[in-house]
């Protein structure tokens, strides 16, 4: 069980580096920008229960982006917090040093989000994709493993996420399922089904609106 987790927490759809972006949050999920608050809580099904990975509380400027963030273990520890500043985001940890993430845009719809120490070791790297109206096409890692993760969309909705290697071998397929919206439009209930690794996860999410 804990070697499932830890591989479906890595493959994670819930990405760090969205607190990042210059394209805004709601944009990318196409969510309305009125969103206030959203906890998000991810869970794994294991014999027919559900086991909590991690609880995320996301808080957004007026525009739709994410002004500070917390994500919790399943025992409530922290795992880390993020605070944007005015160039960059800092991204906080209980047992390490705090990392400092910057954006630059780039040509074609693109931005490449770096993080790094204070004393300015680079410790992760990645190039968003974005189609015109702010969705995610692809996502390149461009420091650790060099993975990439293929966005699929259907009625305008996440339908899978498809993560290959340097070789374009694939490494997961994500199928992904909203199960219960609000009348905003905001998935509550989403299920993520890991092909490669018979995983599935359930993603509820709650909304607090402006």
């Amino acid at each position: 069980m804990y070697s499932k987790c830890k591989i479906i927490l890595f493959l994670g759809f819930v990405i760090l580096l969205f607190s990042c972006a210059s394209v805004s949050y709601t944009d990318k999920h196409q969510l309305v920008s009125e969103i206030q608050t959203l906890d998000i809580k991810t869970y794994v099904s294991e014999k027919d229960s559900q086991l909590l990975l991690k609880h995320d509380i996301l808080h957004f400027t007026k525009n739709g982006r994410v002004k500070s963030s917390i994500s919790l273990d399943n025992n409530n520890d922290t795992l880390v917090t993020t605070e944007k500043k005015l160039w960059f985001t800092k991204q906080s940890y209980p047992d390490k040093d705090p990392y400092y993430c910057k954006t630059r845009w780039k040509p074609k719809n693109r931005e490449r989000i770096s993080c790094y120490t204070q004393k300015q070791y680079k410790k992760n790297e990645a190039i968003y994709y974005y189609h015109k109206n702010g969705r995610i096409n692809k996502i390149e890692d461009n420091f650790t493993n060099f993975y990439t993760k293929h966005y699929t969309y259907k009625n305008n909705d996440a339908s899978k996420i498809t993560i290959v290697n340097k070789a374009n071998d694939t490494i997961e397929v994500i199928k992904i399922n909203c199960l219960k919206k609000d009348t905003s439009g905001t998935c509550l209930e989403e299920v993520q089904t890991y092909t490669q690794t018979d995983s599935v996860i359930t993603i509820y999410r709650y909304p607090k609106y402006f």
